[in-house]
């Protein structure tokens, strides 16, 4: 991963509010990726070529 894909990924992601109810996350994300290790990283760098949009 270069300073490109971290700069996509991080355009694209959201941190979690306990404000937002469980509906309103459904609604809002594609996907939801825990953890934040390579496995995660990569997923969100796959995620984000693909438009999806994702909570981390």
């Amino acid at each position: 991963m270069d300073q490109e894909d971290f700069k996509t990924i991080l355009e694209n992601t959201t941190v979690f509010s306990n404000s937002e109810s469980p509906n309103e996350i459904e609604e809002l994300y594609d996907v939801v990726i825990i953890g934040a290790g390579l496995s995660g990283l990569n997923a969100a760098k796959i995620l984000s070529k693909a438009e999806k949009k994702f909570l981390f």
